[in-house]
């Protein structure tokens, strides 16, 4: 079982979000402030179809089922997930998952290190919304500013070649940040300034 954790400040607004692109809801049991920077606790529910493709991140996680039934993918294998079982996404292990059923499917997600499990995912729960990074396996509708943002993340996505997908994110995030793309993310977003902060590039 992934550990108990305290409900207290934030607000219940600033807790939950959700993205209506992929079906993907979660809500901060513990924030990574509460635990002192060491995880960030959340619960996560997909709804009926959801699919999150394979990627991976610089950040651990690690996925307990509550309800439903669902099929995860680390690495290439793929595992189904029913109340009870867990599964480890090492950090910089390639992962996905889906809810084929027709029922909404429930996990306890626990992300180490905090900060950067944290903002990671509020930025791209934010920018997916809004069309900037990659949902459903197919392109950002705004390719620099999604390329920014994968790039600072240190985000992968398969079927490109690891060392292919990040010669091209590096150049298209060069010129995106040459562009303002990064500061029109600091004028809209004001999350992305402490996702900045999180993974070191601030």
């Amino acid at each position: 079982m992934l550990p108990n954790s305290r409900q207290t400040e934030p607000s219940e607004a600033v807790r939950t979000i959700h993205d209506p692109t992929t079906g993907e809801t979660i809500t901060f049991i513990e924030t990574a402030e509460e635990s002192g920077g060491e995880r960030a606790v959340m619960r996560l529910e997909l709804a009926p179809g959801t699919v999150v493709p394979p990627h991976a991140h610089p950040f651990e996680e690690s996925f307990e089922c509550l309800d439903g039934q669902l099929s995860f993918r680390l690495n290439g294998r793929v595992v189904e997930l029913r109340p009870g079982d867990m599964v480890t996404a090492p950090r910089d292990v390639v992962h996905g998952l889906s809810n084929p059923s027709q029922a909404p499917v429930v996990l306890r997600v626990l992300g180490r290190p905090g900060p950067i499990a944290e903002y990671s995912v509020r930025i791209k729960f934010l920018l997916s919304r809004d069309g900037y990074l990659p949902t459903g396996g197919g392109p950002p509708r705004q390719l620099l500013i999604g390329a920014v943002v994968l790039h600072r993340a240190g985000m992968y996505f398969p079927p490109l070649p690891r060392w292919l997908f990040r010669s091209l994110i590096v150049a298209l995030a060069a010129l995106g940040r040459w562009r303002g793309r990064e500061r029109f993310l600091l004028r809209r977003h004001p999350e992305y300034d402490r996702f900045l902060a999180t993974v070191g590039k601030k």
